[in-house]
């Protein structure tokens, strides 16, 4: 039989050594978490450079804001345009003609008729009648002003300026006096209209069609721009991006690069079908699928 009293002595000892075995294993479940707490805070945290390993470094750079631009390459031809013909209108005998490929500059003859010059004038309306007398006033009289200004001869006060142009003034007839005495012409302080040439600007003479000899009415020669262009012909759908001023390299046939400038984009026009109605009359359709830009050279 067991003893009671060591039976109730070996309870207590049973107890002790329950409650150390539980204090034992809480201890290794504390320790076990700190290492995983320990273990997620190393692996989460920077990690610990070697030693000598250098910093990574960041380099600036300078940002320049500018344009985008594109470029393409077209085939274009070579020549002078702007074709123009001059037409006597004076009479008389055609006595002297220029060689093809001269320079037509304002204040100097074009050609001659019975032996005396017809000179050139730059502007946008011919002389249409004999400017004799003072007072009246067109657009012709505006011309016969701006071009003896450019070329150096004091006109005097201008006259009554509107829209219908300038008037001819006593100042303005001494003026053209002094003129046609310095280029040899007979000084009549009046103008012909078969005397002068109008011309919008510097030209060239292109090709010669009368001949000595011939009546000063009809066909005297063409003219072109002074300066070579380069004319091409440009899809609708790739015209649109290209503007007058807008800067080009021309090569030429030389292998040779020279600078251009576009100086006009033209639609072409076609006439529309005629319409069937009377009161509709036939219209001209424009945004041909080419465009022909031209660059100075």
């Amino acid at each position: 039989m067991t003893d009671p009293a060591a039976d109730t002595e070996s309870a207590p000892r049973w107890a002790n050594r329950r409650r150390l075995v539980l204090a034992a294993a809480a201890l290794v479940t504390a320790v076990g978490a700190g290492a995983g707490a320990l273990a997620l805070s190393a692996h989460g945290g920077t990690k610990a450079e070697r030693p000598g390993s250098a910093a990574p470094s960041a380099a600036l750079t300078t940002v320049v804001r500018g344009d985008l631009s594109d470029s393409r390459t077209l085939t274009g031809t070579l020549g002078f345009a702007g074709p123009r013909t001059v037409k006597g209108t004076g009479k008389g005998v055609v006595t002297w003609l220029p060689d093809p490929g001269a320079t037509v500059t304002r204040g100097k003859p074009l050609y001659r008729v019975d032996d005396r010059p017809v000179m050139v004038f730059f502007g946008d309306t011919p002389v249409f009648r004999t400017l004799v007398k003072p007072g009246v006033s067109g657009r012709d009289v505006t011309v016969l002003a701006d071009n003896l200004q450019a070329l150096g001869y004091d006109i005097g006060p201008r006259g009554r300026t509107s829209a219908n142009g300038t008037e001819f003034t006593p100042s303005l007839a001494a003026a053209l006096k002094r003129w046609q005495r310095d280029t040899g012409q007979q000084r009549t302080g009046t103008l012909d209209p078969g005397r002068v040439v109008v011309l919008p600007r510097e030209a060239r003479v292109s090709d010669v069609k009368a001949q000595l000899g011939d009546p000063a009415t009809g066909d005297m020669l063409t003219v072109t721009s002074a300066s070579k262009t380069v004319g091409l012909k440009v899809d609708a759908a790739d015209a649109a991006p290209i503007r007058v001023g807008d800067e080009v390299s021309i090569a030429l046939p030389s292998a040779k690069t020279i600078p251009g400038k576009v100086t006009a984009v033209s639609t072409p026009c076609r006439a529309a079908a005629t319409s069937r109605t009377r009161r509709s009359p036939a219209r001209r359709a424009c945004g041909s699928p080419s465009l022909p830009p031209t660059a100075p050279m």
